[in-house]
């Protein structure tokens, strides 16, 4: 919900044991439709996965520029250079691309993380580049078309 993205929860049911899996396709007025459905129409309240989902999950998406994850200061090459790029799209137009991951751009990426509530520790990981990518533009599935960020 956190990333208005489609998802797979890994979940646990009264009465059953084991996991199990929902699907989450879409969210509106507090209600999620999910497959396979939990109620005869397929929308679960949203206050209620609390009670179910086992804490994990998997959300699909796309690297469409196959970046490499960013954990060093001071790693170099075209990937830092097309992250610092993305980073200028995506509100901060003064930084500058030199290519090497360095203090003005993990300042940046922090920034980011601050402002889709991720953990600001300045770090290139998935969740990161899935929030990049929305911020810039790119078409990616939504829970609901109400999101904003």
């Amino acid at each position: 919900l956190k990333f208005n993205s489609p998802g797979i929860l890994t979940i646990i049911l009264p009465n059953l044991t084991g996991k199990r899996y929902l699907t989450l396709l879409e969210m509106k007025d507090e209600q999620v439709l999910t497959e396979p459905p939990l109620t005869a129409d397929g929308w679960f309240p949203v206050a209620y996965l609390g009670d179910i989902w086992f804490g994990t999950a998997v959300i699909p998406w796309s690297n469409f520029e196959q970046l490499s994850y960013i954990t060093d200061p001071g790693e170099k090459g075209r990937g830092v250079a097309k992250i610092q790029n993305l980073l200028s799209l995506a509100g901060h137009p003064n930084l500058n691309i030199t290519g090497i991951y360095d203090t003005e751009t993990i300042q940046a990426v922090s920034e980011l993380q601050k402002r889709t509530g991720l953990s600001p520790d300045g770090r290139i990981g998935a969740k990161t580049l899935l929030q990049l990518y929305r911020l810039v533009g790119f078409e990616m599935p939504q829970l609901t078309r109400e999101f904003t960020q």
